[in-house]
């Protein structure tokens, strides 16, 4: 996309913004999922003394990461609501009818009504803004 606006449209600086809250969101899921399955294997084990233990503490350890994936889950949808009601998406594959633009710097990086990038041009152009804020635009 070389027609993107240089200047920042949107203040994303200093704010958490529904991008990076998806991705912090996936640690509590994935951990859900690898004690669900340490959870299926301890199952055997868990009439021993030790096993009831090893059984409790990984039921105990799942609750607490399901809770935070439902917080976090909240707090994402929060996020995501905050901007789209400031007229922009930060979000990969959501509102094609906003302008996403990158968390950080808050230039646009996909026009509204443009097709989803994939995740290769997403950080391709990501890279490239990057590189100006910085100065280190460079012609390869």
């Amino acid at each position: 996309m070389d027609n993107h606006d240089s200047s920042p449209p949107f203040r994303t600086a200093g704010r958490t913004s529904a991008y990076q809250a998806a991705r912090l969101m996936m640690a509590p899921l994935i951990t859900s999922l690898l004690l669900t399955a340490a959870m299926l294997i301890a199952m055997p084990f868990s009439h021993s003394a030790h096993g009831d233990i090893i059984f409790r503490c990984l039921l105990y350890a799942l609750v607490a990461s399901g809770v935070l994936s439902i917080l976090g889950i909240g707090f994402n949808g929060v996020l995501d609501k905050r901007e789209t009601r400031a007229g922009y998406t930060t979000a990969i594959s959501l509102h094609r009818a906003l302008d996403q633009v990158e968390p950080k710097s808050g230039k646009i990086i996909r026009r509204a009504g443009e097709p989803f990038l994939t995740r290769r041009e997403y950080f391709e152009r990501r890279t490239r803004l990057l590189r100006e804020d910085d100065g280190t635009d460079r012609n390869e």
